[in-house]
Formats: C-alpha cells, sequence, structure tokens
C-alpha cells in the first residue's frame, strides 16, 4: 500500500483498502472504476483540508444523478425564450434518464463503465448518435455544474471527460440532402393537394399553410423555428424584409427575404395570423411536414428523405447560386447570406449548409473565360531583375 490504497477483487466487486495521512477507510465497490473514483475524492479531499469524516462524505453520496440533475433544472434562469427552450430540453432528458439504471446512480460515483451502459440502452431502443451525444452532453455538463456549487461539495472528475473517444457515440455526418431536377414542383403539386383535402368529420381543410411554407422553406434560409416566430409587418414586408425578434443565436435582426420567399408569403397573405404569419409553433409545422413527407415515401414519390432542415441547406445553398451572366458575378456577397442565415461563424455555414454542385462552377468557369492574370509580385520580382 505504498500510494495509500490497495483494490482487491471480490467475487462480487472490488474492495478498496484507504490508508492515507492517518486517516483508515474501507469501501466496497461493484466495479474498479467506482472503487477508483472514490479514492480519488477522498485523497483530494483529505488533501485540501475538507476531509471531516464519514458522516460528510455520506451526505454527499446521499445524492444521485437524478437529484443532482433535478436540481441544476431548478436553477436554470428563465428570463429569454432561449434559455427557457434550454431549460425545457433538460428536462426533456430528465424524463428519458429516469427509466435508465444510471438515473440511480450515485452522483459521484458515476463512472465511464455506467455511461457506457446507457448508450447501449439508448442505441437498443433505436435512439440516433446524435441524439445519444447529445444526452451525454446534458449529462456532463451537471458535472461541470458542481464543481462550482460549493454546497455540493463535489470533489471528483467528470465521468464523461474519461469517456474514451472510440466508446463515444459518433454522430453522423452531416447532411447533404439537395433537390433533384423537377423534384421542387412535384413535392409542391403534392402539397398543393394535400391543403386542400378535407378532413373527413368537419370538413375543413388540412395543413393549408404547408404549400407555402414548403415555398418558403425552400427559398428563405431561415430555421423552422425562426419562421415559427415570424409576425406580421406589413410596411416592413412591402420593403422585402421580415423580422426575427428570438433567433436561435439570440442576434435579433431583420431579414431581407428572396423573390420567391417574398411571394410565397404573400400568396399566403390572406391567412396570416395575427401573432406569427403561419399560427403554428415548429413542433407542430415539423411534424405536419414529416406527415406529408413519409406519405410522399410511401408511395414512391419522392426516394430519399427529406427534411425541413435539409430545405434550409437547399436554400442557403441557392443563395450561392444566384448568379448575374451580365456582370460575371454572384448576386449576393457573404456578409449578405450571413445577414439571412444567421450564422455567427463562417465555417458554420460554408462546411455544414452549404452544398455547391461543382458542374456548376465549371460552367461559370467557362462561360467567363479562364485567362490567367499575372500576379503582382512576379511583375517586381522581374523589374528588379532587369535592373541588377
Amino acid at each position: 500500500m505504498a500510494k495509500g490504497y490497495s483494490y482487491v477483487k471480490l467475487p462480487n466487486g472490488w474492495k478498496c483498502a484507504l490508508k492515507y495521512k492517518g486517516h483508515r477507510k474501507s469501501r466496497t465497490f461493484k466495479n474498479k472504476s467506482a472503487a477508483e473514483n472514490w479514492t480519488r475524492q477522498i485523497t483530494n479531499l483529505i488533501d485540501e483540508g475538507k476531509y471531516n469524516g464519514k458522516d460528510a462524505f455520506a451526505r454527499q453520496q446521499s445524492y444521485s444523478l437524478l437529484d443532482r440533475f433535478t436540481e441544476m433544472i431548478e436553477d436554470m434562469p428563465v428570463e429569454t425564450r432561449k434559455n427557457e427552450k434550454r431549460k425545457k430540453d433538460y428536462n426533456y432528458l430528465k424524463n428519458i434518464i429516469e427509466h435508465h439504471g444510471i438515473s440511480k446512480m450515485p452522483f459521484d460515483q458515476v463512472t465511464t463503465d455506467n455511461l457506457k451502459e446507457f448508450i447501449n440502452e439508448r442505441r437498443a431502443q433505436g435512439t440516433s448518435e446524435s441524439t445519444i451525444s447529445n444526452n451525454l452532453s446534458m449529462i456532463s455538463r451537471v458535472y461541470t455544474y458542481a464543481q462550482g456549487q460549493q454546497s455540493w461539495k463535489f470533489n471528483g472528475v467528470n465521468p464523461y471527460s474519461l469517456l474514451d473517444r472510440g466508446d463515444r457515440p459518433r454522430p453522423s455526418d452531416h447532411r447533404e440532402r439537395r433537390l433533384y431536377p423537377g423534384e421542387y414542383e412535384i413535392i409542391l403539386d403534392e402539397a398543393i393537394k394535400q391543403s386542400t383535402n378535407r378532413h373527413p368529420s368537419n370538413g375543413k381543410t388540412r395543413e393549408k399553410y404547408l404549400p407555402y411554407l414548403f415555398r418558403f422553406q425552400a427559398n428563405s434560409g431561415l430555421r423552422l423555428g425562426e419562421v415559427a416566430d415570424m409576425q406580421p409587418n406589413y410596411e416592413m414586408f412591402d420593403k422585402g424584409l421580415v423580422y426575427l425578434n428570438d433567433p436561435k443565436n439570440a442576434n435579433p435582426r431583420w431579414v431581407p427575404l428572396t423573390k420567391d420567399a417574398w411571394r410565397a408569403l404573400e400568396d399566403f397573405k390572406p391567412y396570416w395570423g395575427k401573432k406569427t404569419i403561419f399560427s403554428s409553433t415548429s413542433a407542430q409545422m415539423s411534424k405536419c411536414f414529416m406527415t406529408f413527407k413519409n406519405n410522399l415515401l410511401f408511395k414512391d414519390i419522392i426516394r430519399e428523405n427529406l427534411t425541413m432542415h435539409d430545405l434550409r441547406h437547399e436554400s442557403l445553398s441557392r443563395l450561392f447560386e444566384m448568379y448575374d451572366h451580365d456582370t460575371g458575378h454572384g448576386v449576393l456577397n457573404l456578409a449578405d447570406i450571413l445577414l439571412i442565415s444567421g450564422h455567427l461563424d463562417v465555417r458554420t455555414l460554408l462546411e455544414k449548409y452549404v452544398k455547391i454542385n461543382p458542374l456548376d462552377t465549371a460552367r461559370k468557369l467557362r462561360a467567363n473565360g479562364s485567362t490567367v492574370h499575372t500576379p503582382a509580385w512576379r511583375s517586381v520580382r522581374q523589374l528588379w531583375t532587369e535592373r541588377q
């Protein structure tokens, strides 16, 4: 016991014996990771002069992961809609982990093995890798939060930081779905048909906004949540602008509309709501489009999955493809497109959202010639050589 502690393998777990700076303790754990975590916490408390015996540590261990998760959520602010949505997301995860064994684990004894079990359980439920990764990030956030709460007396290690990269869920690659030639017209035609169908019980038309929403999403470049929050402002709309009061990045702004996006809202104007243009939440519109899209896939009208967020990718890519053949330049510059997209990071826009067809780029180069201009530095260098 040169280090002040030792581990002994038992038939049903591991026993840790601690003899460190005058303190003697021993505990039994189900796995070695939990024993090592306990050892680190006790020795750290002793080194810092904060360890005051069995009772203090017992009180610390009485809180489960779910207890601490709940406590953190209760402390979250809700002053803005962004904070309110964030708190709602954490509550949603809380309801999920309640049905998993990890929720009952003592907060300071959660190990990488427990996280692996949680990952496998979520995979068995058919949950996507991206969602599981998001779940783990939220769990990790509780431990980061705990380290700043003196009353919690947490001196342990975030188990997520110890999880090997190979064991972490691997989010799928960024989607690169674009509409195929003629697909826009086919989907729009089906959306119009869907919006004129009447409910068999009350005779009311279903999803009247569907074709207008599809047209707007494929041409506006906005997030669905931003579209749901758009408020009717007839004066500014006539100037080609809509105002986003509470977008994702907390960056309120006036957004200019493309001609096709403006026409979609103009045609929908008789149905504008009093508070928001579409009078529906983003969840309602997403569910409506998902049902519509699944029906198209079932009927083999479209061959590949299409999401509302794919339409944002489509519309942002179209902004880069707007090309003036008379001047030989793009209609919009990068600053214009960032104003529309709302991205704070140019790399996110270019790497994740924009998918340009290389054939279009090749056509532009052929249409505008391929003359190569001599760089200025070569001219200066040549002049210097002549002078020598």
